[in-house]
């Protein structure tokens, strides 16, 4: 590989560390809308004081998000048994719906969970072959020890 495809390797190497990076520190950071997280229990007076214009139960069951009558969007935790949940909102005139699970194979959860081993597998073997080589026609680092002073006879000059 010469120096060009070494510089291009390790500069994309940097850019996907960088977009992983900011991906990870979450949705405000890509300009997405931010929502905050109340209480289950401000959101059920929220709902009792006609406060919410519109609920979206998550896959799980237990995520709810929701728009109250101010336009900010919020979300907040069901206890594991609300059951008397879907009638509450009904009875007070609030939209709802609830998002379908995802199912079979994600290729990009796949991607996202095995590329760091990848890139840690990838810089460990850049830097063994660097190691190998060395800057000198193979004088590396695992080649000091080799020495090419010759025993002289008493005869040779």
């Amino acid at each position: 590989m010469n120096d060009l495809g070494k510089n291009l390797f390790l500069w994309g190497v940097i850019a996907i560390v960088l977009l992983l990076a900011v991906k990870s520190f979450g949705p405000d950071v890509m300009g997405n809308a931010a929502t905050s997280e109340v209480t289950y229990s401000e959101f059920m007076k929220a709902v009792d004081n006609g406060q919410v214009s519109k609920a979206t139960i998550e896959e799980d069951g237990r995520k709810i998000e929701f728009t109250n009558s101010e336009g900010t969007k919020k979300y907040t935790y069901a206890p594991p048994l609300h059951l008397t949940l879907p009638d509450i909102l009904l009875k007070k005139g609030v939209s709802f719906e609830a998002s379908a699970p995802e199912s079979g194979f994600s290729f990009g959860a796949l991607l996202v969970n095995l590329l760091p081993i990848v890139l840690l597998i990838g810089i460990s073997i850049f830097i063994m072959r660097q190691m190998q080589n060395g800057a000198g026609g193979g004088r590396g680092a695992m080649n000091f020890g080799k020495s090419r002073a010759r025993l002289q006879g008493e005869d040779q000059v």
